[in-house]
């Protein structure tokens, strides 16, 4: 199985990628006339009925809407990617337990991160590591 990192900077590339590019979709539908039947037909689909206008393509709106949308697309991508650092290739199938989600797996692998990180040291591991040259000091003087 193979797995890798994944940078919260390519998460936050791949957001503002998907954001900016369906609000470029979105500009374009306006720039050809055609977005107000398009938004009629999937309101209608969600059984919503609004009075609205599309108002005319503007250039500046559209570069504004699609810069924008690419910065809140990075920002969330980014956080996605601090969170949930872990990438799998699942092209072979075996991705996941059977059963477990996607939401499960990254569940589980931010609980190995965890167990992982480094434990501070307590009194009694202290107290160890200074038994522990005593001890062979007695190990020795027996052997001899």
């Amino acid at each position: 199985m193979y797995m890798h990192n994944c940078s919260p900077n390519r998460t936050g590339l791949v957001g503002a990628g998907l954001l900016s590019g369906l609000h470029l979709m979105w500009a374009i539908l306006v720039a050809l006339g055609i977005a107000k039947p398009i938004m009629d037909w999937v309101l209608s689909l969600h059984m919503i009925s609004l009075a609205y206008t599309v108002g005319p393509f503007d250039v500046i709106s559209a570069l504004m809407l699609v810069v924008f949308t690419a910065i809140v697309g990075y920002a969330l991508g980014y956080l996605i990617g601090m969170f949930f650092p872990h990438c799998r290739d699942c092209s072979d199938g075996s991705c996941c337990f059977e059963g477990e989600t996607a939401m499960d797996h990254n569940m589980h692998m931010m609980g190995d991160m965890m167990m992982e990180m480094p434990k501070k040291k307590t009194a009694k591991r202290k107290a160890t590591k200074k038994a522990a040259p005593k001890a062979k000091a007695k190990a020795k003087k027996k052997r001899k």
